[in-house]
């Protein structure tokens, strides 16, 4: 038998690099079978044990705010006078991320429900739509609130002179309008 298999003619080398074919060999095999790609059950194409299933019966309706929470966002941002770059900063993420969250591309992960929460000082309650937002509403308008802010931040002297000039000229406005 000239062309018969000797194992004992193979030295050392070759046989570490056949075992290790060998090795490998299985390690493709049971990796391939234990894979989504290989049909383990025969009613089944795939392996479809770590799949949601369909519910039987129909879960009964939730009564929450009908406020779609990617605009419940962009109204929680902007009472909080921040524009979406700048929320995307306080959190970690960029702008087109907070942009996709509050049109609706993108779904909110639980950390991202947590990470909005603190960054606009609200319940994650508030952000689901589980309870309404119980602080007094804040000025819709951006430029006002930024103002607001800038103004809070003077010293008490400078803000008491500017704040009575507002009253003053808010006075003349009314008298005369």
């Amino acid at each position: 038998m000239a062309g018969a298999f000797n194992p004992g003619t193979l030295s050392r080398v070759s046989k570490g690099f056949l075992e290790n074919l060998v090795r490998y060999s299985f390690y493709v095999i049971i990796t391939y079978m234990s894979s989504e790609f290989y049909p383990i059950l025969k009613n089944t194409p795939y392996n479809t044990a770590g799949m949601p299933r369909k519910r039987k019966r129909a879960l009964p309706p939730l009564k929450l705010n009908e406020e779609p929470i990617g605009q419940r966002i962009a109204r929680l941002r902007k009472e909080h006078g921040f524009t979406q770059k700048e929320l995307a900063d306080r959190i970690g993420i960029t702008q087109t991320s907070v942009s996709d969250y509050e049109t609706g591309r993108l779904r909110l992960s639980d950390e991202m429900v947590v990470r909005l929460a603190i960054s606009l000082d609200v319940s994650a309650d508030i952000i689901l739509g589980l309870k309404r937002n119980r602080k007094e509403a804040a000025p819709s308008n951006l430029r006002i609130l930024k103002r607001l802010k800038k103004i809070s931040s003077l010293p008490p002297q400078r803000r008491k002179a500017l704040l009575k000039t507002i009253d003053m000229a808010i006075e003349a406005t009314e008298k005369s309008g």
